[in-house]
Order: C-alpha cells, then sequence, then structure tokens
C-alpha cells in the first residue's frame, strides 16, 4: 500500500474511531446518569468481564482471517481466500459454543461450592448473552478489514452500535446495572447480524483448502487464541480487580478514569484497523522496507496525537470524570497515571500487531500471557497499599513493561523499530 493511500484511510478509519470512541464515551455517561454509581459499578465489572472473555471466545479467528485472508489472495487468489475465511467462521461459532458451556459450568460450580455468587457472575446470562456479542462482532469486523472494507466495518461496529445503545438507554430510562448490559449485548447483536450479512453479499464460490494450509492455520490460531485472549486481561482486569477489592462504586470511578484515558488510543486502533492486512501482505511478500515504512508512520501519527491529547486530558480530567458522577472527581490523579500508561503505548505503534502478522504469534503470545497475568497482580498490588490512584500505577507500570518488552522481541527477532524515519523518504 503506497504511503498516502495508507494516510488517507487511515485518517478515515481515524475519524470513525473518533466518532466510536466520542460515542462510547456518550453511551458510558449516559449508562452512569441512568444508574447508581453502585449499579454503573457492576455494570462496569460485567462489561469489562465480557470484554476479556470475548476476545477468548473468537478463538483468535479475529486475527487468523486479519492474518491469512490477505496473504492467500495475493498468493493464491480470491477463492482460496475465501476457504481460509470460511474455516476460521466455523472455528470462531465453535468457540463461542465451547466457552458459553464453560462459562455456564464455572458459574454451576460456583454455585454449590460457595454461597454468594461472585460480583461479576450474578447475572451469567447477561454475561454470555454481551460476550457473544462482542466476540462475533470482532470476528465480522475484522474479516471486513481484512477484505479492505475498513470503512464498512467500522461504521458499524464503532458508529451504528453505539448509536443503537445510547438511544436503547435513554427509551428505557432508569435501569439497574443488568439491564445496561442487556441493552449494549442486543444492540451490538443486531449491528453484528447485519455485518455478517455483508460478508454474505461479498463471498465468492470458495475453493478447497489443502489440509496443509488447514493445519497451518489451525496451529497459528492456537497462538492468536492464546494471545488474544491474554491481551485483554491486562487491559480490562482493573476494573474488576478494583470493584472486587474497594466496592462497586469504587470500581464504577476506576472505571470511569480507565475509559477517559483510553480516549488516547484512538490513533493507535485507527492505525492497527487498518495497517493489520498490510503487514501480513507486505511481510510475506518479502517487502521488510515497506513494513518498517509502515511501522514508522504508525508510531508517528498514533504518538503524536496521544501526547497532545493526554496533555490535554491531564488538564480536563476532573470535569471529564464528574460528567460521569461528583464523586467520581477524587479518582483525578488515578486519571493522570493512566494517561501516562496510555501515552506510552501509543508512542510505541503497531508493535503487537506486527508480531502477530509476521508470523511470531508464539513470541507475542508469551509476552502478553507474562503481562497480563501481571497486571492484575500490580492493579491489587497497587490499590491494597494506594487505593485508586496505587491502582492506576500499578495498570500503568504494567502498560508501559509491555510495550517495551515487545518493542525488543520486534528488534530482536525481526529487526524492526517503530522509529525509522528514514525510512519514509522512500515512500
Amino acid at each position: 500500500m503506497r504511503t498516502g493511500h495508507l494516510l488517507k484511510t487511515t485518517l478515515l478509519a481515524a475519524l470513525l474511531k473518533l466518532a466510536g470512541i466520542c460515542l462510547a464515551f456518550l453511551f458510558l455517561l449516559v449508562a452512569a446518569r441512568a444508574s447508581t454509581d453502585a449499579e454503573y459499578g457492576i455494570f462496569a465489572a460485567v462489561f469489562s468481564l465480557a470484554t476479556i472473555l470475548g476476545f477468548a471466545f473468537t478463538g483468535g479467528q479475529h486475527l487468523a482471517v486479519l492474518r491469512f485472508w490477505p496473504a492467500y489472495d495475493e498468493a493464491y487468489g480470491r477463492g482460496y481466500a475465501e476457504a481460509a475465511l470460511r474455516w476460521s467462521l466455523l472455528r470462531a461459532v465453535a468457540a463461542c459454543l465451547a466457552g458459553s458451556g464453560a462459562l455456564a459450568l464455572v458459574w454451576l460450580i460456583l454455585s454449590f461450592v460457595q454461597p454468594a455468587t461472585p460480583l461479576v457472575l450474578q447475572a451469567p446470562l447477561a454475561l454470555v448473552a454481551m460476550t457473544l456479542a462482542f466476540a462475533l462482532s470482532e470476528v465480522a469486523q475484522a474479516a471486513l478489514r481484512a477484505q479492505g472494507a475498513v470503512v464498512t466495518a467500522l461504521a458499524g461496529r464503532e458508529v451504528l452500535w453505539r448509536c443503537l445503545a445510547i438511544s436503547a438507554v435513554l427509551i428505557a430510562g432508569r435501569s439497574s446495572g443488568v439491564s445496561l448490559i442487556w441493552l449494549a449485548a442486543g444492540t451490538l447483536g443486531v449491528v453484528t447480524l447485519a455485518q455478517f450479512a455483508n460478508l454474505s453479499a461479498r463471498r465468492v464460490k470458495p475453493q478447497i483448502l489443502p489440509t496443509r494450509d488447514r493445519q497451518q492455520m489451525n496451529r497459528t490460531s492456537v497462538w492468536l487464541w492464546a494471545g488474544a485472549a491474554a491481551g485483554p486481561l491486562g487491559s480490562h482486569s482493573g476494573t474488576i480487580v478494583v470493584a472486587l477489592l474497594l466496592g462497586p462504586a469504587a470500581g464504577g470511578a476506576y472505571f470511569a478514569a480507565d475509559r477517559i484515558a483510553k480516549l488516547l488510543s484512538i490513533a493507535l486502533i485507527a492505525v492497527n484497523q487498518v495497517v493489520a492486512p498490510v503487514l501480513s501482505r507486505d511481510f510475506h511478500a518479502g517487502r521488510v522496507e515497506a513494513v518498517r515504512r509502515v511501522m514508522t508512520l504508525g508510531a508517528l501519527m498514533a504518538g503524536g496525537i496521544a501526547v497532545g491529547g493526554g496533555l490535554i486530558l491531564a488538564v480536563a480530567g476532573p470535569f471529564a470524570l464528574g460528567l460521569f458522577s461528583d464523586s467520581y472527581r477524587a479518582a483525578a490523579p488515578a486519571l493522570t497515571l493512566l494517561i501516562l500508561g496510555q501515552v506510552g503505548n501509543t508512542l510505541c505503534g503497531p508493535n503487537a500487531m506486527l508480531l502477530n502478522m509476521a508470523g511470531l504469534e508464539k513470541a507475542a503470545t508469551f509476552v502478553m500471557g507474562g503481562w497480563s497475568v501481571a497486571t492484575p497482580a500490580l492493579v491489587w498490588l497497587g490499590a491494597t497499599m494506594g487505593g485508586l490512584t496505587g491502582a492506576a500505577a500499578g495498570a500503568a507500570v504494567a502498560m508501559i513493561g509491555w510495550n517495551l518488552n515487545v518493542l525488543w522481541v520486534c528488534h530482536a527477532r525481526l529487526r524492526i523499530l517503530p522509529w525509522s524515519f528514514r525510512r519514509l523518504r522512500a515512500g
């Protein structure tokens, strides 16, 4: 992909992502205003757990389709790529069924073992519905992105879903935390069905996928699944840890601060949405210099926007927290620390995506797995020692440490870093 086209597509994706993040912020704000601090904390904890489980329920196929569809399309043609997509969709459905059964089993065991069901499992059906909607949505939009339909993929998930969810909450009025989960799951399910219909309309007759390629996809998917399941644990476990340790109200405040800080990741997420298939296509075609150029361009765009946005949020943070609840203003120090973590994340560019697209999913999984286990432990330690601010400090340390670890792997294994500025002149 030429630099000019990449910039144009990334700009469109960034605008859609910006609209999506703003709408997501508005949805969470409307949800907070429609419930009490404690009920919002329950919503935040269940929503965070559904996000973590949702990535696990994909079976890694949201990354597998990005890894294989562009590479197979480049090497063998559209019919071959469609066969790989069909394989991924079937595996994703199987993963969702297996995950739902496992979650039901866990709930039954806990119901018999202890009298008080954990906060995040008190509404298992709502949790499963949100998790399934999230998982299938990830796979559907990844398939569209792999085929170059980035704008179509993002418009549904980032804009349409949030608009429907906001409307549903406004119509429902005062709601419990569980009711808010059902509203989010239902609206996301509608949008996901529309995206699968779009995929069906784009479908061409698939070829027969050779056994060697099915085996390769299966081996790769195992590692992509492990990495996909581990990564969100580090990103979204903080709210759950805080809610369980400090109570639902504190969990709601942490969730609000974390979501405000995540506004800084808009550009990086947009870059990842666009460059994932580009990195796969260029790297496996041997165009390493093009990969270096894309990585640097992505880091510059994402990092520059995050630094500027971080300065603004550091000043406006208390006001933004107060929009959710006046009591959340006390979480301003925690917000500042979470902002630092997000700025460090974006300055490192699409580093983890590079590992997955370059065939180093095993290395990515080991790094993500290690830091994803360390993150809730660091948040728990921080919360125990310093309350909400301590929890945020633990999360920021984990975020920066994880990114530096990934950069080291990129350099050691691929000789690629996201700061090769001289490469830009070659585009």
